[in-house]
């Protein structure tokens, strides 16, 4: 099916492109998280999204960036690396507005070091990467 580019003072950058049934569209980004910002209110049943030739699970819509929008979420919590996306159309069709795509950033990980030295005081260590941060704690034996 084809897409046809839809002039729309209101869209994100002036139109919106419209897909019908099975229209498709690839491309590839880089990032840990993809949105795909629609025209009006979602499709009742939304695209079919491949990741990387994973077949992805598209989120329910919540309001848009933009008056007029919605949002669906397509993909979290990737790698941050480059990534392919595959996307066709279902019989609802699709009012393609923008993309997101976010980076997020990765969450650190922490190491906890323990030791009982001397009697009646803890040292917990916390490292993160090459930073690491110290904290004495006493403890009480009951």
């Amino acid at each position: 099916g084809p897409w046809q580019q839809m002039a729309d003072q209101d869209a994100v950058l002036g139109s919106y492109v419209l897909g019908s049934e099975g229209a498709e569209l690839d491309f590839c980004f880089c990032g840990t998280d993809l949105e795909l910002v629609l025209r009006g209110n979602s499709p009742a049943q939304g695209p079919e999204v491949t990741v990387d030739g994973k077949r992805m699970r598209v989120r329910s819509a919540r309001a848009g960036p933009h008056p007029g929008t919605s949002v669906i979420g397509v993909a979290r919590r990737l790698t941050d690396t480059p990534h392919t996306v595959h996307i066709r159309v279902t019989d609802d069709g699709l009012a393609l507005d923008g993309l997101m795509v976010r980076r997020r950033r990765p969450v650190g990980t922490f190491h906890l070091i323990l030791s009982a030295s001397p009697p009646g005081s803890s040292e917990f260590r916390f490292a993160q990467g090459s930073q690491p941060a110290f904290l004495k704690l006493r403890t009480s034996t009951y």
